[in-house]
């Protein structure tokens, strides 16, 4: 059974990174599509999504006697997955401690986070895109095509393995969904 799962676990690993660099960009490439695919992976930044964070507690606390709290609570359930988000993030990089596939391709330069598994960025914007359907009830869902839009543009950049950026989705939208469904059960989400 061991040698089995290794085996399967070679081959999956040996695929991702087929994968992954027939997507990414040439070293030296900065054409128009460098570009795009750099500014889309900003998107996903932590500091742009603490400002909206900022402003959803903002918002909470204005309208808490209007709305019965509801945004609160909201808030409360973004922010907590939010940081479950950063700790698994931190977790994760230093156990399976996976190289990124360029190392020459930091976005700010030759940093501490060095390892690739999972997407930090690919988990941060499915845990917002699992909670935007909530939050912006008619708008909310035009974050899943920018969450996928910033994950592409890390493999693009050689920053992430196809692979990374897959399981920081599928990680970042189980804890959102686990958090709503603590929420729920607690009954303090709607």
């Amino acid at each position: 059974m061991g040698d089995a799962f290794r085996s399967l676990l070679c081959l999956l690993d040996e695929w991702d990174r087929s994968l992954s660099m027939r997507i990414a960009l040439g070293n030296g490439t900065h054409s128009w599509r460098y570009w795009l695919a750099r500014t889309c992976a900003h998107l996903g930044d932590s500091w742009l999504w603490g400002l909206v964070t900022i402003w959803l507690l903002r918002d909470a606390v204005r309208k808490q006697a209007e709305d019965g709290s509801v945004r609160q609570r909201r808030f409360y359930g973004w922010s907590v997955s939010l940081a479950v988000q950063i700790i698994l993030t931190l977790t994760f990089k230093q156990l399976v401690r996976r190289k990124r596939p360029r190392i020459d391709s930091f976005l700010y330069g030759r940093g501490p986070d060095e390892h690739s598994f999972p997407s930090g960025h690919a988990m941060r914007m499915a845990v917002i895109a699992v909670w935007s359907t909530q939050l912006w009830p008619g708008w909310g869902w035009l974050l899943w095509p920018l969450t996928v839009l910033i994950g592409w543009s890390r493999v693009r950049l050689g920053i992430h393995y196809v692979g990374d950026v897959v399981a920081g989705w599928l990680l970042g939208a189980a804890i959102a969904g686990l958090v709503q469904l603590w929420q729920r059960r607690r009954g303090r989400g709607e």
